[in-house]
């Protein structure tokens, strides 16, 4: 988290330089030309690159800011998964032999829709029992 932190502050940075630039750039081009269309045509330039490197940093700590919450959330969900499977795990154990016999054969690979032990097709209810 202080790692983004950190992106945002150095985001203040530039900014700060950018508008630094283009009000140099500006009192240059006041005081060197003395047509407004020359000044403003000699400021068009700078601006528009200056807005581009500036758009481009903060795009580009956007997207990584949801990169990285992306993956948090990937994390915790294969932590979940271990968790649940290892619940599950325990669970079968306990199962009598016959029992679990008579689970398993009833028990097709969740990659047929449809079978026991996959998950329910939109609108149907899953398997009970």
């Amino acid at each position: 988290m202080a790692e983004s932190a950190d992106r945002w502050k150095y985001g203040i940075g530039v900014v700060a330089l950018g508008l630094v630039v283009i009000v140099v750039c500006f009192t240059v081009a006041v005081s060197h030309y003395q047509q407004a269309a020359d000044a403003g045509a000699a400021l068009a330039a700078v601006t528009g690159t200056v807005g581009a490197i500036v758009g481009a940093y903060f795009g580009v700590q956007v997207g990584s800011d949801g990169r990285d919450k992306a993956e948090d959330k990937a994390e915790r969900a294969v932590l979940a998964m271990t968790v649940e499977m290892h619940k599950s795990q325990a669970l079968a154990g306990a199962l009598a032999p016959e029992q679990a016999a008579s689970v398993l054969r009833d028990f097709r690979s969740p990659a047929s829709p449809g079978s026991p032990g996959s998950p329910a097709s939109p609108g149907t209810s899953p398997p009970v029992g």
